[in-house]
């Protein structure tokens, strides 16, 4: 409970633990932000759906004007750099605005990487000062990450990984899922 700050009991915020790919086509609701915290679309898992072009079209299609997207989008860690940068070329073949980000995940012991998504509003059009302006309009001051400056660096990726996403060509589809092969054997 200490993490979430009580924003789970905010009356505007809806969690939904349920097929994320079903939810969206079923549902006739729109919203101004929707987050993707999906699972990794490992080789023969139930989420390979969840990363293709066509899911990000029904997802876009749920987006209120000046809505956004953001979604977790695999290990962007210096050697693994396989799903990343053609989540991020798919998200692109879909959204006019898309900004890959990255975040050190502990847990996941490294580099994140995350794409916001939106056909009008650009997260990069906002300076450090805005960004803390709007948190302390809204009474936030006990982050123990996100601030202006976090924000502006989140979204500073090095060039490496810049390199590998200009170049990526793949699209990831219906017809072609993302498949990540785990080897346990090492």
């Amino acid at each position: 409970p200490e993490f979430s700050g009580g924003s789970f009991e905010d009356p505007r915020f809806e969690l939904v633990v349920g097929d994320a790919r079903a939810y969206i086509e079923a549902t006739g609701d729109r919203f101004d932000v929707i987050i993707l915290d999906l699972p990794e679309s490992l080789e023969g898992g139930p989420a390979g759906l969840l990363y293709t072009r066509e899911f990000y079209q029904a997802v876009k299609g749920k987006l209120n004007q000046g809505g956004i997207m953001t979604s977790q989008s695999d290990n962007a860690s210096w050697g693994c750099l396989y799903a990343f940068p053609a989540i991020v070329n798919t998200i692109k073949q879909v959204f006019p605005i898309v900004r890959p980000y990255q975040a050190s995940i502990p847990s996941f012991g490294g580099m994140w990487g995350f794409c916001a998504a939106s056909v009008d509003l650009d997260p990069l059009a906002m300076s450090p000062q805005a960004v803390d302006t709007r948190l302390s309009d809204r009474a936030i001051s006990d982050l123990k990450y996100y601030d202006g400056l976090a924000h502006q660096h989140v979204f500073s990726l090095p060039k490496h990984l810049r390199q590998r996403i200009d170049e990526e060509r793949r699209v990831i589809s219906d017809t072609h899922p993302l498949a990540i092969r785990v080897d346990y054997s090492s």
